[in-house]
Formats: C-alpha cells, structure tokens, sequence
C-alpha cells in the first residue's frame, strides 16, 4: 500500500510537469536546465522553510511558543526571551525542524489534542502553498520557478504525512499516527514534552518532582516505545552520580540489545547512558564485552561519539586520553546543539564525570608516592 501512495504521488508530480510544458512549452538549452536546477534548489529551501514556519504557526494557535527553528544548519533559537541565529549543521537525519514547547502544564488528552494540530501544520501549509503556485503557474503567471515550488512543495507536505522514520527521525505522519493511537500515559511524544516544560522552568533535574521522574523510569522500562530510551539523559541527570546504581538499573533494561554498529539515535542514547551510570558505579571496564558493546554505537551525534571514545580510552588504562575527550564533548556542545540544545544540564554531568575519573586516579597513585 505504501509503495501504492508513492507511485501515485510520483505519477501526480509527473503528469504536471508534462501538462505545464506540453501547453506552455521552453525553449530548452544548456542555459535553461542550470536556471532549472537553480529553481528547484532555491525552492527546496523555501519550502523547508514554509514546512516549518506551518508548525511554527499552527502551534502558536495552540498556545505554544517557540524554542527553536532549523532549516538546514540555519537555527532560530529563542532563549532569555530574546532570539538568536546560530549556523550549526545537525547530523540527526532532519533538513528542518520547528520545535515548540507548551507554557503551562495541560491534561494529557488536551495536550495530545494541540500537539495533533500542531503537526499537521507543516504539510498542510505545504500543500496549500503547492495548490496556489501550480495554479498560478498555469493561470496567472507561466514561469517555470512556480511549477518546481508548487510540485517541491506538494511532494514535502504529501511525503511528510506518509508514517515512516529517516535515520531515527519521525515523519509527521508517524508522529501523528503515534499520537492518535497510543494510550496517553504510555507515549514517549507526551512525556517528552512534559520533560521539555520541566526544562523550561528549571534546568536543574534535581529539584524536578520525584514523581515526574517515577513516571519517566516507567516508560522506559516498560519497553512499550524504544525511543522513550531517549530520556536516558534526564534520568542520568537527575541520579548522577550519587545513586549511579539506580541509574545504572534502569540503564540496563535497554543498552546493548543490539548486534553489530547500526545508525540508530535511540539506541546510542541506551548505550551511551548506561555506560555513563556503570562508570559512577566503578564498573565499567570490569562490564563483560563492554569495549565490543562500546563500538557498537552509532556516531550519529558527535557528543556520543567522543563519550564513547573517552570510555573506551578509560577502559584501556588511559585516564588522561578520556579526560581530554571529555572536555572537547563540553567544546562540542558550544552555545547550542541541535540534541541537548544550551547543554546545561549535559554539561555539568561531564564535568562530574572528568572529576570522578581524575578523583579515581589521584587514589590510585597514592600507594605508589606513599611507598
């Protein structure tokens, strides 16, 4: 069924552009396909851009408020109640992103509600801006340029509510799917953004209400959605690392179930995490096939990729190798990542764990200078 919508947005684009050049034909040369290209380039960009700009709105009529917008490495970050352009490029699989948080604490239904509308805001202003440039393309004014932003638009807000995932990243199809079907107290969208209102108010994780957190170790636990393995992060934040055991049990229901290295965000995040939590615990290099276990993680997000290094070098004896690596993973999260956004809270957990390693190390050489 799927390949069948496909073909059939494939044959719409195409039985288009055959009927805009067949009544108004180009006259076609070396000049004319670089002016082509130049079009659809052009119009791939504004029309990521109009995709989020449709979130954008459509959840600011739902009481929203934005926290940042991506088109390509381009950021629009609001923070401190003042907006700021970053270039950062994002590796995690998306051309654009609009992300929104909620001001004030909502019922479950009502947020699933907003959340739903918000979502669909993206295609639907694709779609609406397609069927007025290819109408005004065959109408008002015949110029190649509305005919490729009207199909580039068409081809993104049809694609875009099709269910599928792209490196880890959900359509707006599947989020909205997702949403509709699963049970409120068991969907990863929902608690995500209840963490992300959390956040908001304060990023200290570990003045958050205990029962909040109750509830995130549950849904993680429960298996019900892998990507609920994403909040790994909060839950290291807030035990880390006086109760690293606790942190390091939740972890374990999660990392490494995988065979061989795959480009799965969610799975690095279980891996990376628990991995975290054995290190406070000072089991980590004892962990049976933890170095196999280690290179097995995707390096889909940079700050993973050097934890993960800086693991692995602690593991082979080389304490001051994983303390560098620590320190450029706080570099590499600068001003704003596209993962842990300021990285505050990812921050001071690297900072606890470099002081965890050099503590380590300063007791492991006491007997030798005592002697």
């Amino acid at each position: 069924m799927k390949e069948f919508g496909s073909a059939l947005l494939g044959a719409a684009i195409g039985l288009l552009a055959v009927l805009y050049f067949i009544f108004y034909p180009e006259s076609w040369s070396l000049g004319m396909i670089v002016s082509m290209a130049l079009y659809a380039l052009a119009s791939f960009a504004l029309t990521v851009f109009i995709h989020e700009a449709g979130h954008a709105l459509f959840g600011i009529s739902q009481g929203m408020k934005v926290l940042n917008i991506s088109v390509g490495p381009l950021v629009l970050e609001r923070h401190g109640g003042k907006f700021h352009f970053h270039y950062i490029p994002s590796s995690l699989g998306y051309v654009g992103r609009a992300m929104m948080g909620f001001s004030e604490k909502l019922n479950l239904e009502d947020m699933r509600s907003r959340l739903i509308r918000y979502i669909y805001g993206g295609p639907l202003m694709n779609i609406g801006i397609s069927i007025l440039s290819i109408t005004a393309a065959f109408s008002v004014w015949h110029h190649p340029f509305l005919l490729i932003f009207g199909l580039m638009n068409f081809l993104l807000g049809a694609s875009n509510l099709k269910p599928a995932t792209v490196k880890s990243v959900f359509t707006d199809g599947l989020v909205i799917q997702k949403l509709k079907t699963e049970p409120l107290h068991e969907s990863a969208l929902l608690m995500g953004h209840q963490i992300l209102l959390e956040e908001s108010r304060n990023t200290d994780v570990k003045q958050w209400d205990s029962a909040l957190i109750d509830t995130v170790e549950q849904l993680i636990t429960s298996g019900k959605d892998p990507s609920a393995t994403s909040f790994l992060h909060t839950i290291n934040y807030f035990h880390l690392p006086k109760h690293a055991e606790k942190a390091a049990s939740i972890g374990h229901q999660t990392a490494f179930t995988r065979t061989g290295k795959t480009d799965d965000l969610y799975a690095d995040i279980a891996d990376i995490s628990y991995a975290t939590a054995l290190l406070f615990t000072g089991r980590l290099a004892s962990h049976p096939g933890i170095e196999n276990a280690l290179q097995s993680i995707g390096t889909l997000d940079a700050i993973t990729d050097t934890k993960r290094n800086a693991f692995l070098s602690y593991i082979q004896g080389d304490t001051q190798n994983a303390v560098l690596l620590l320190k450029k993973a706080i570099e590499l999260l600068g001003v704003w990542h596209p993962l842990y956004l300021r990285g505050e809270m990812e921050k001071r957990l690297l900072y606890q764990m470099i002081d965890w390693i050099e503590k380590e190390n300063t007791l492991e050489l006491q007997p030798t200078i005592g002697s």
